[in-house]
């Protein structure tokens, strides 16, 4: 009862059309898992996507400039955004696609083919994320 209080009491103070904060989530809202995290319960959707590569380097896109995703299972996910192209490839990507298309997925982490590899075939595993710009 208190951890629910107390969130309702920061919500209290925030302007109505103020988007909470990726660092405002509660930790109870977020379902993560090796290659992405979802936000559950009754929090419209988040602003921005973070791809995160093995690497350690990180890019946050805005979700209102994403105009298409594309699921194909043999290629992975096309997110279309107004400048940039960005390509997920991995395996089981159908519960990440879903959660893109709802604007649940707050980030991605791509990861070693080989430790993909190594993993249960039915969990969803992010092996390489490609960004390119758009096309005119």
């Amino acid at each position: 009862m208190d951890d629910t209080r107390s969130f309702l009491d920061r919500l209290a103070v925030q302007p109505a059309d103020r988007e909470p904060g990726i660092d405002e989530v509660d930790e109870e809202e977020v379902l993560a898992h090796k290659a992405y995290a979802i936000v559950r319960g009754v929090r419209p959707s988040v602003p921005m996507i973070e791809l995160r590569a093995k690497t350690g380097n990180a890019t946050a896109l805005d979700y209102g400039w994403l105009a298409q995703v594309d699921f194909d299972p043999s290629v992975g996910i096309t997110l279309h955004f107004d400048r940039l192209v960005v390509t997920i490839e991995g395996r089981n990507l159908r519960p990440l696609f879903d959660g893109i298309v709802r604007k649940r997925v707050l980030w991605v982490q791509e990861e070693d083919r080989l430790v993909a590899a190594a993993m249960p075939s039915q969990e969803t595993r992010v092996t390489t994320i490609h960004t390119r710009p758009k096309s005119e």
